[in-house]
């Protein structure tokens, strides 16, 4: 059964350093897939073109600059939405099987993209689904936020335990 400590338990105790370092990992890579399209941005429109860009009047809808940086930022969408893609299947299941199951980060990583690329069809209908239900939930001043903050986490443990079940991951690894 659920105790209220172990709403905490990851922040104490010998899972404390591998959580830290998979959160770190996930920042960096974020910020890698940022910097990779930042920089294709900046290559593409230039430095004086983001000055001209940041200068211009944001009423001034119209902006040839606005329209300029608009489009390119829209060329690049498609690297960004697979670089984070890929970056969420990595890290989908591995807080799980860190907490939980006690495998080292790197492998936990493995282990959470193998499994997300073994079972794609049903988490590219989970992930379409969680966009529709976001931009609901944003919608009232992000109020929708307090019901769909709490129902992802427990779908995501759904998902987990469904994937690898009771046994640790190391033994028998992602159900398809």
């Amino acid at each position: 059964p659920l105790k209220f400590e172990q709403l905490f338990a990851g922040f104490g105790g010998s899972r404390f350093q591998p959580l830290l370092m998979l959160g770190l990992f996930n920042l960096a890579l974020t910020l890698v897939v940022a910097a990779i399209v930042a920089g294709a941005i900046v290559a593409v429109v230039g430095t004086v073109g983001l000055m001209q860009f940041f200068a211009t009047d944001m009423l001034d809808l119209a902006s040839t600059d606005l329209t300029a940086v608009a489009l390119v930022v829209l060329a690049l969408s498609p690297i960004l939405l697979i670089g984070f893609a890929l970056i969420g299947m990595a890290f989908w299941f591995a807080p799980g099987l860190v907490a939980v199951n006690g495998i080292a980060p790197q492998a936990a990583l493995w282990l959470s993209f193998r499994a997300n690329l073994t079972n794609i069809g049903a988490m590219l209908i989970y992930g379409i689904l969680l966009i529709v239900l976001a931009l609901l939930a944003s919608i009232p001043l992000g109020l929708g936020w307090f019901v769909l903050g709490p129902m992802m986490a427990g779908s995501w443990y759904a998902t987990w335990r469904d994937v690898f079940g009771d046994a640790p991951a190391q033994a028998r690894g992602p159900s398809p």
